[in-house]
């Protein structure tokens, strides 16, 4: 084994470790601190030591970035769209929709799956008809998010059967796009960068996944409706595929 390839392994196992471990963290710090203070010394400390290994790297220019700056954001968007469904869909089914519960976490599944179907789809999408265009595969499915949170939202009462295959639909845009947004990521970054570009991206995103379940429920519980709350996700979708619009992929490096 050559010695980069060792040292691509063990970097490999570190990360599993990291990752692995940190929900043990997490569990032993929520029992002195605040959940949204230790979320926000979670993510300083994470940016800090991005800003150091950057520096060390010589990789500043990936903060001066704008395309990464912007695929970034457009991933704190994906991801607050991702997890406040992940997080509330059963709730709404079983509470709004009076969908047993068990059936409900059969739909939640079904959103699941065509989720993890669509990151390999979306890729070959990206590869074999739109020609390595990754935009504008991203800004289908952020649309497609989108629109099917308004009619969840809105209509999710009158679905009936219907629901199914709006659902499935949720979860390729909703939940599917973290294989293609991450690709992106690493080819703005180029090779000796993409692993600091994921990093950076992976802090917004990972921002995301906090707030937008938060979001969602606090606009549950102050108006007594899951209307508003659906339609913050429908705004949040369609301002991801908007942002996708002004990125330029022909910066890419890869």
């Amino acid at each position: 084994m050559t010695r980069s390839r060792l040292s691509a392994v063990l970097e490999a196992l570190l990360v599993t470790f990291l990752w692995s471990s940190s929900y043990v963290l997490v569990k032993i710090g929520l029992q002195e601190i605040r959940p949204l203070t230790l979320v926000a010394y979670r993510y300083a400390v994470a940016s800090l030591l991005l800003l150091i290994i950057a520096l060390s790297r010589g990789q500043i220019y990936i903060l001066r970035n704008r395309e990464i700056w912007l695929v970034s954001f457009c991933g704190l968007c994906c991801a607050w769209v991702e997890f406040a469904l992940i997080g509330h869909l059963v709730l709404y089914l079983t509470e709004w929709l009076l969908v047993p519960v068990v059936m409900a976490g059969g739909m939640l599944a079904l959103a699941e799956i065509a989720g993890a179907l669509a990151r390999p789809g979306s890729g070959l999408l990206s590869d074999r008809v739109f020609g390595g265009n990754r935009k504008s595969v991203l800004i289908i499915m952020a649309a497609i998010a989108s629109a099917m949170c308004f009619v969840v939202g809105f209509f999710g009462s009158y679905l009936s059967w219907a629901i199914y295959p709006v659902l499935f639909l949720l979860g390729v845009g909703g939940i599917g796009f973290g294989g293609m947004w991450l690709t992106m990521v690493g080819e703005f970054g180029g090779r000796r960068g993409a692993g600091t570009s994921v990093g950076l991206a992976t802090v917004f995103s990972m921002f995301g996944s906090t707030v937008g379940p938060i979001a969602f429920g606090y606009i549950v519980d102050i108006s007594g409706s899951y209307k508003l709350s659906w339609l913050s996700l429908t705004f949040i979708a369609a301002l991801c595929a908007l942002l996708f619009l002004f990125v330029r992929e022909e910066k890419r490096k890869i």
